[in-house]
């Protein structure tokens, strides 16, 4: 079972690369007949999000003969607590910065094509496509296979260390202190995105929060918070802080590193936590006040001075 389960991990891993790499090389062709970048980046989003759920759906039906429904990917359903939760938790890392971090909000005035691939970029690209592809194959193929050989703490562990894995590989190192960050940051990061994907019993959530985190929290180039601005976005704040806790990472994880974003999804966690809590002890407590569960316990055949114990309904 643990050896069938840790192959699937490994089909998981390499339908992801897979449709990465397809995705690229097609919209790299589709740039060469229609010049267009926006209308490139949109292809390439959406090759990329069928190739993954197509592969997954596929993988499942007829190598691993099971439902996906198994796997945290049923229908699309968002509960309202974590859509609002995925609001909050990105605007206030935002807010954090723009109040109590010493920097200079600029206003840019980009051409319109610009501003228009940058928005493009952000909500398709960084937010859409990361979030679904991701949350597909590490909260839904990879923690749902885990779970059933490694028990549910293991697999969450587990999970989140492949996360981070694949984000240590595609970042750029810098110090020893940044790749520790990284490691802490994303480890919490999926640990989080497991906990509520376990809660809600779906992976739709947790796409949810993946995605406006990272076009809300001053990743994306729709508003981007850094030491330095490498690349064009509508509003940029420029960090004059050289503070480590705050200034996160010179690698494409960005402020994921950072202490703001650490505590944010520490708090998603959290709040997931203290959920799956409360909702097994009201389980545990229909279960003791239920007749059918005194009545299996006394009329089983437990017996006290000699005498069969029963109970009166």
């Amino acid at each position: 079972m643990k050896i069938r389960s840790l192959v699937h991990v490994a089909a998981a891993l390499l339908i992801f690369e897979i449709a990465e790499n397809f995705s690229m090389a097609s919209s790299e062709i589709f740039y060469r007949f229609w010049e267009s970048a926006i209308a490139a980046e949109i292809f390439s989003v959406f090759i990329s999000m069928f190739s993954v759920i197509f592969l997954v759906r596929l993988y499942m039906v007829y190598v691993m003969k099971t439902p996906v429904q198994e796997f945290y990917m049923g229908k699309p359903a968002w509960e309202k607590l974590w859509c609002a939760a995925a609001v909050v938790m990105p605007m206030a890392v935002s807010l954090f910065y723009l109040f109590f971090v010493e920097g200079e909000l600029r206003v840019e005035r980009l051409p319109i094509s610009e501003a228009a691939y940058a928005v493009c970029v952000s909500l398709l690209s960084m937010g859409l496509r990361a979030a679904v592809t991701e949350e597909v194959i590490f909260r839904g193929m990879i923690l749902g296979n885990l779970r059933k050989a490694l028990g549910t703490k293991a697999a969450l562990a587990v999970s989140a260390l492949l996360f981070m894995l694949l984000h240590l590989i595609n970042a750029d190192m810098y110090s020893r202190r940044e790749t520790v960050m990284i490691c802490v940051s994303v480890f919490i990061a999926g640990t989080a995105l497991g906990l509520v994907t376990l809660e809600t019993g779906s992976i739709w959530s947790s796409v949810v929060i993946h995605a406006l985190y990272n076009i809300l929290s001053g990743e994306s180039q729709i508003f981007h918070i850094d030491v330095e601005q490498n690349f064009p976005a509508l509003c940029t704040y420029t960090l004059h802080s050289k503070n480590w806790m705050f200034t996160g990472s010179r690698s494409s994880v960005g402020l994921t590193a950072a202490l703001p974003s650490i505590v944010g999804f520490s708090a998603i966690g959290l709040l997931a936590l203290w959920k799956i809590f409360c909702r097994n002890n009201r389980q545990n407590d229909r279960i003791v006040f239920s007749p059918i569960f005194w009545e299996g316990n006394f009329q089983s055949g437990r017996k006290e001075n000699g005498k069969t114990l029963h109970i009166d309904h």
